[in-house]
């Protein structure tokens, strides 16, 4: 079906519905891990919806704004990569598309209240694991 070659990853020629529910947010949830920080509009655009199918669509099956459950999607990806590589914070930004290492600081603080290395430095003492929190994205 169309629907299918969509979620395949293959370019689909008839407007169609968005995919239900955990299909959507699979297919987000790759879109992001795949191509780091966008505008909701680049997600959707991806994703062949428009932006307001596809924020109605997060909201509706996860409880907050598609901006919200992609940064606390980032969120979790970048405190699973702190964890488990030995990558600087500065890949760790690029990788997660942020522009500057500053930026993906300021994002990192306005969530956590900790700045990223010092969140790495806590989790060394603690063994905090990024997957219990994952409570964050409420799905």
């Amino acid at each position: 079906t169309h629907r299918r070659r969509a979620l395949d990853g293959r370019p689909s020629r008839l407007r169609r519905q968005p995919p239900p529910g955990n299909n959507l947010i699979d297919l987000f949830a790759y879109l992001i891990r795949k191509y780091g920080r966008m505008d909701t509009s680049e997600y959707a655009r991806i994703m062949q919806l428009k932006t307001s199918e596809l924020r109605g669509a997060i909201l509706a099956i996860g409880g907050m704004s598609a901006m919200e459950w992609r940064n606390r999607y980032l969120l979790l990806e970048a405190q699973e990569l702190m964890e488990r590589t030995d990558m600087s914070i500065t890949e760790i930004a690029a990788k997660l598309g942020f522009s500057q290492p500053s930026v993906f600081s300021k994002f990192f603080r306005t969530l956590t209240k900790s700045q990223p290395w010092e969140w790495r430095i806590e989790k060394k003492k603690t063994g905090l694991k990024p997957e219990e929190n994952l409570s964050l994205l409420r799905v």
